[in-house]
């Protein structure tokens, strides 16, 4: 696919991958990677991980356009100009708050994937 953008962690070269009906882009040198989205064969919107992936030229993604994972760790910027390591948590109910593992109460504005491992 040569209208993919080069991964905004590492610089690499992107690819498309699907599995049963879902379909996601992925860096082939770190590995990161978008949520996956319904195949448009099966409903799904034919560029929206094409989207996802193109638009997040900095790796930050706005907490209005989408939020993490309930419990995946990512790096987050809060609306106090301040960037740490945090996780959203689920009460059960669809009310989340975001922690660190020490307080509550911050802000998120932005957030993004944890790049892998080092391998090395």
């Amino acid at each position: 696919m040569s209208d993919l953008k080069l991964c905004p962690h590492c610089g690499g070269k992107a690819d498309a991958a699907g599995k049963d009906d879902y379909m996601y882009i992925y860096c082939t040198e770190c590995g990161c990677s978008t949520d996956g989205h319904l195949r448009p064969e099966f409903g799904g919107q034919c560029d929206s991980h094409i989207n996802d992936w193109n638009t997040r030229a900095d790796g930050w993604i706005s907490v209005d356009d989408r939020l993490p994972r309930i419990d995946e760790e990512v790096m987050i910027f809060t609306d106090g100009d301040e960037m740490f390591l945090a996780w959203r948590e689920g009460d059960g109910d669809g009310v989340t708050a975001w922690s660190d593992g020490e307080c509550f109460g911050f802000k998120p504005t932005h957030w993004k994937p944890l790049p892998p491992a080092p391998t090395k």
